[in-house]
């Protein structure tokens, strides 16, 4: 699983193709197994991202 948090401004994040507009406060989770990645808007902005691995 991943997770990721907007600490600071905008960003579009795309999972499978889909995107998903997270602001500031927003949070998203989703297997990070998936064709993912995260565009920005007009200013840079600030995320927490977080990678959990399952145990064997």
């Amino acid at each position: 699983m991943e997770y990721v948090m907007v600490v600071e401004g905008r960003v579009t994040l795309f999972t499978d193709g889909v995107p998903h507009l997270l602001e500031a406060g927003d949070a998203a989770r989703f297997s990070g197994q998936t064709s993912h990645y995260y565009l920005t808007q007009e200013s840079p902005a600030v995320t927490h991202s977080v990678v959990a691995y399952p145990r064997d």
